[in-house]
């Protein structure tokens, strides 16, 4: 039932009446609505993200569980946010990533989604992306690690911080 109601919802995505419900249903329904809502964002294959996804996900991914918060910062990934970004969900990702206490891979990748629109990432975030390039982690992490600095805007001593982290990479 679950997977059938997402199917069709998520081909319906480009309604703007269907927007609307969803982004309502990622912060105002009960948890069981609430994934759906983010599987369906994170499925969805717009040109654009709806305005309302956007401010939505930016309000649900600060107050987010534990459990929730892995399917919200894959919807946010899966956005193609405006040519000029969305600043309160860049921000709600940045905190995600910044976040010791939300695990690696979770913070790579809200990172990663906020990256070409998050500037100039702060020291302990930079220091946490370089730490994961290092040979000793997996390899899909040291790539989870590596996407946001190629589209970051990294200072020159940022960027010659990178250059010696690559060079011990593996």
């Amino acid at each position: 039932m679950r997977a059938a109601l997402q199917v069709q919802l998520t081909s319906l995505a480009s309604s703007p009446a269907v927007q609307k419900a969803l982004a309502g249903a990622l912060t105002e329904a009960p948890a069981a609505g609430r994934s759906l809502a983010a599987d369906i964002l994170g499925r969805a294959s717009l040109r654009e993200a709806p305005a309302v996804w956007l401010e939505a996900l930016a309000r649900q991914i600060p107050k987010a569980t534990a459990a929730e918060l892995p399917a919200l910062v894959q919807a946010a990934r899966a956005q193609r946010l405006p040519k000029a970004g969305h600043a309160g969900l860049v921000h709600a990702l940045s905190r995600v990533g910044a976040d010791p206490q939300v695990p690696a891979a979770l913070r790579l990748e809200a990172l990663a989604a906020a990256a070409a629109h998050a500037g100039t990432p702060e020291p302990a975030v930079l220091d946490f992306l370089l730490a994961h390039l290092s040979a000793n982690h997996p390899l899909a992490m040291r790539q989870a690690a590596a996407e946001p600095h190629d589209r970051a805007r990294l200072t020159p001593a940022q960027q010659l911080r990178l250059a010696a982290a690559l060079a011990t990479a593996g």
